[in-house]
């Protein structure tokens, strides 16, 4: 019988969002919590088009 448990096989790598909640939690020494929020909030940067955030308004040549 083939018995494999899910303890038994090896861990799936980390998604992106773990990735960078364990490096804030190793390098800043915050509770995991403050770390999970700001990996979302750094996605949700990260995936807002650069012309929907807030910034000044310029033209396609750069000009405000």
């Amino acid at each position: 019988m083939n018995d494999t448990r899910k303890r038994d096989q090896p861990a799936s790598a980390m998604t992106k969002r773990e990735a960078v909640a364990a490096l804030a939690y190793f390098l800043k020494g915050w509770d995991i919590e403050t770390c999970i929020l700001a990996a979302d909030d750094l996605f949700d940067v990260l995936e807002t088009p650069p012309e929907l955030r807030d910034h000044d308004d310029f033209d396609h040549e750069g000009h405000p």
